[in-house]
């Protein structure tokens, strides 16, 4: 109800608190019976929403754009006071259910020991939805997804769905989407380029949610501190559960084959991870090259 929202002109200071992101998932129960998908392409096009099928699309159409029209602002700056520095960047992909994606944020949140004063930077809530191309310009490793990436010196939480399927046993969602979108390839791929890449991965299955993470918690930390090689076994045991399957996906994924849901933008991705100048970045990206490979 505030006059104005505020300004906060560096992208990289549009995170999401801890704490916001779960009024996010409340305000979400209360009102997403109200709400009903309204993207033509969807497969759930014209059907009431109910909290278990909600996902950012419909989140970003229901919430996002109509609260920061008047303004044209992005929803961090709606609802905070001030800038909020990422701590982490979030790569996934829109159409996971929103609700599995801000359980593993919260989970994430807690074997890191973060503050619900800590901040993750995803995209939907930092960049201006009105007018995106503004923070997003046309060189990727200009782009805001870059320099949030770069503010939080990659560190990257790399969100991974799980399958879907309808009540005939069909497969209407299929798992580990992030690996086959070209956003989410261009954010992995910058991260994996650093000499120690510090990117968790995280997905939620049907025994729960499971994390691999870069380096030790903070809690494994101590116990390899108190005995050498127990943190790195609690590590490993808290990590067992992870779906071989889903790790698999992504190392058969081929990048050239990496989807967007703006065509300009995955050629403009291809050829930035081919490593032509900006100058070239609007055409035709190589169907082969071998940085798609060591990618």
């Amino acid at each position: 109800n505030r006059p104005r929202p505020c300004t906060i002109e560096n992208v990289e200071h549009r995170a999401m608190k801890v704490s916001q992101l779960r009024e996010v998932m409340q305000f979400c129960r209360e009102h997403c019976h109200a709400w009903h998908d309204t993207s033509p392409h969807s497969k759930t096009f014209g059907l009431a929403l109910k909290e278990k099928m909600l996902n950012l699309y419909h989140v970003n159409s229901w919430a996002i754009l109509p609260s920061t029209e008047r303004f044209c602002c992005s929803f961090v700056e709606l609802i905070a006071s001030g800038p909020q520095r990422a701590e982490w960047f979030i790569s996934h992909w829109w159409g996971e259910p929103h609700q599995d994606f801000l359980m593993i944020l919260d989970a994430h949140a807690k074997i890191r020991q973060l503050s619900d004063e800590a901040a993750f930077w995803i995209c939907a809530y930092a960049n201006r939805q009105h007018s995106p191309a503004d923070d997003i310009g046309t060189d990727p490793r200009q782009s805001s997804f870059y320099r949030a990436m770069e503010f939080t010196d990659f560190k990257v939480l790399l969100v991974l769905n799980a399958s879907r399927e309808d009540r005939k046993g069909r497969t209407v969602i299929e798992e580990a989407v992030a690996f086959r979108r070209a956003w989410c390839a261009f954010e992995i791929s910058s991260c994996v380029g650093r000499p120690t890449p510090p990117m968790d991965i995280a997905c939620r299955s049907s025994d729960g949610i499971h994390i691999i993470t870069s380096t030790p918690t903070p809690t494994e930390s101590s116990l390899e501190e108190r005995r050498l090689g127990d943190g790195m076994k609690a590590k490993l045991r808290r990590e067992r559960g992870f779906p071989s399957r889903i790790a698999a996906i992504g190392l058969s994924t081929k990048l050239e084959f990496a989807e967007a849901s703006v065509e300009t933008d995955r050629i403009r991705i291809l050829n930035s991870l081919a490593g032509r100048p900006a100058s070239e970045l609007e055409q035709p990206p190589p169907a082969e090259h071998e940085n798609f490979d060591r990618n």
